[in-house]
């Protein structure tokens, strides 16, 4: 590595002890313990939760490309109607569906398994399919990606 001038850069090394495959075999052991894994399970929704805030507040950015910008002719309308609301925001619903566990939200916990995320049977399950894969006249915008 070389430093803006082109002289030496910093150089470092990482090395862990045990090594990350040793942990990854370690936790897959202590996993395999755990008969009810429930009470793990509501941190990790806390943890989704947060992490679609941030989805959120970056329009995208926190697991991929930013959203796709609305067409102009969209854009137009929703300012005209909902001024400043950003992407995928109109009244807030799909939002607190996934931040805040509103309407729409979706949990199932049991022992061994969590299903997270938005229930295909409401109005903003469906609404969260077409953003996620996208129509013949709207890009994808996926709120869980």
């Amino acid at each position: 590595m070389r430093s803006e001038h082109g002289g030496p850069g910093v150089q470092f090394a990482i090395s862990f002890d045990p090594s990350p495959k040793a942990i990854g075999m370690g936790f897959e052991r202590w996993a395999k313990q755990l008969d009810d894994w429930r009470p793990v399970w509501t941190d990790v929704v806390e943890l989704f939760r947060r992490h679609e805030v941030r989805q959120f507040d970056t329009e995208g950015v926190q697991t991929g490309p930013k959203w796709a910008k609305l067409s102009p002719a969209y854009a137009e309308w929703k300012q005209r109607h909902y001024p400043g609301r950003p992407i995928l925001v109109l009244v807030g619903t799909l939002r607190q569906a996934l931040t805040k566990k509103g309407p729409g939200w979706f949990e199932v916990k049991t022992a061994r398994s969590l299903e997270v995320g938005l229930n295909p049977a409401t109005a903003v399950g469906k609404i969260g399919g077409y953003l996620t894969t996208g129509t013949a006249n709207m890009p994808a915008r996926p709120p869980i990606r």
